[in-house]
């Protein structure tokens, strides 16, 4: 090999080594235009959706249906049109609320329900069934607490509440309505041979 191709090939290699990082580098570069999608924009969207809980026994506890839904990956929401939610838990009267939408966080743990919302408890031994007709309601299905700072109306049995902003706990299964209260309480009747507290 002759004295200059001695000397010039060290230069080629290091220029075609050069080319190669260059090139390799070039395809390594994502396009301009293209960005990850934004947190606030739907990744996900559904004709029918159906969500259901299950506690740590495998039982079904909860049920969420809706005509159409979409995820939006910031704080793992889900948006939902004509949301409704079946409370199953076993041994407990089933809670059903249904509204015009609703949105949901923490893999369906918090639900908002939007526009009119409707609310029933079954009766049990204990209570007559309930219903609760209102707007923009919170429903905590983990601590089964529903609230909502709208005008509320109540039926229980042959009971009548009117009021504004209500608090639900099917826990301890108790209904504060927090303002403007009126209500219609009907007394039950007294059992036959029912005592009076008088000794004969």
């Amino acid at each position: 090999m002759s004295a200059w191709m001695t000397r010039l090939m060290p230069l080629l290699l290091a220029a075609v080594l050069g080319s190669l990082v260059w090139l390799l580098d070039r395809a390594a570069e994502q396009p301009a235009d293209v960005h990850a999608p934004a947190a606030n924009l739907p990744d996900l969207k559904a004709e029918i959706a159906r969500v259901q809980r299950y506690d740590a026994q495998g039982a079904r506890v909860s049920v969420l249906t809706a005509v159409s839904a979409q995820h939006i990956p910031q704080d793992d929401t889900m948006l939902f049109e004509q949301p409704r939610l079946e409370q199953t838990k076993p041994g407990q009267p089933k809670i059903i609320v249904s509204g015009e939408q609703g949105k949901t966080i923490h893999r369906a743990s918090e639900v908002w329900f939007y526009g009119k919302v409707e609310m029933s408890r079954a009766a049990d031994a204990k209570n007559p069934d309930l219903l609760i007709h209102t707007r923009d309601m919170y429903v905590d299905t983990v601590a089964q607490i529903a609230r909502s700072s709208a005008l509320v109306t109540a039926e229980m049995g042959a009971h009548r509440a009117r009021g504004v902003g209500f608090v639900a706990d099917n826990k301890n299964e108790t209904l504060e309505l927090l303002s403007q209260v009126s209500m219609t309480y009907v007394p039950n009747k007294r059992t036959a041979g029912a005592s009076s507290g008088v000794q004969p």
